[in-house]
């Protein structure tokens, strides 16, 4: 269930870019449009761990938040962790 259309929208750009195209989806947000970086990062390694049976390619994270910070690096988090064994595994996220 997309609480908040995003997914929806995003998906339907990629369906009408590339209609061959597979897309699974992973929900982490809940109806307020929050989401717990535990969350998120499960959803990351169940497409690591399910490349191969669901023939995933790329992760898509359509998502922002927080504030942003120069003196702060975007690979100093865990979820930029679990993105960066993402990519290292093939998969582009």
């Amino acid at each position: 269930m997309d609480d908040n259309g995003h997914g929806t929208y995003v998906s339907g750009i990629i369906a009408n870019i590339a209609p061959d195209a597979r897309i699974i989806s992973a929900k982490v947000f809940n109806s307020e449009g929050k989401a717990y970086e535990s969350d998120i990062i499960r959803a990351i390694d169940y497409c690591i761990q399910n490349k191969e049976e669901h023939d995933i390619s790329i992760i898509l994270m359509a998502f922002g938040g927080g504030i942003y910070n120069t003196s702060c690096l975007c690979d100093s988090n865990f979820v930029s962790e679990e993105a960066n064994l993402a990519v290292s595994q093939g998969l582009l996220a």
